[in-house]
């Protein structure tokens, strides 16, 4: 009588393991989104740079796209994506290393 028992709590188990995994994977998937919106709007801005100047008016536009999509993140994530660097971020200062590099 065991068996039945034992069959039946590892397939609940199973189920449990699965249900809890779901909510991460979709929530890494998220985490991507944001990493592919910042590397992006990075590169826009490396072109604006590079065919209008690094004062231009867009240069100034993508920049601040930039910046949004970084804030969507931050909102959502409390953490910020650096295409640059490679890395995520836990600290709001993506202003400051924008200046300082």
């Amino acid at each position: 009588m065991t068996k039945p028992f034992t069959l039946l709590r590892f397939a609940s188990g199973l189920a449990l393991a699965a249900a809890m995994a779901f909510p991460l994977a979709a929530r890494a998937d998220e985490r991507d989104h944001c990493r592919n919106m910042i590397d992006r709007d990075e590169q826009r801005l490396q072109w604006a740079i590079y065919n209008h100047g690094h004062d231009s008016l867009e240069a100034d536009i993508s920049r601040r796209n930039l910046n949004e999509a970084r804030q969507r993140c931050w909102d959502d994530y409390h953490v910020w994506w650096n295409g640059r660097d490679g890395t995520w971020h836990d600290v709001n200062d993506w202003e400051d290393y924008d200046r300082r590099h």
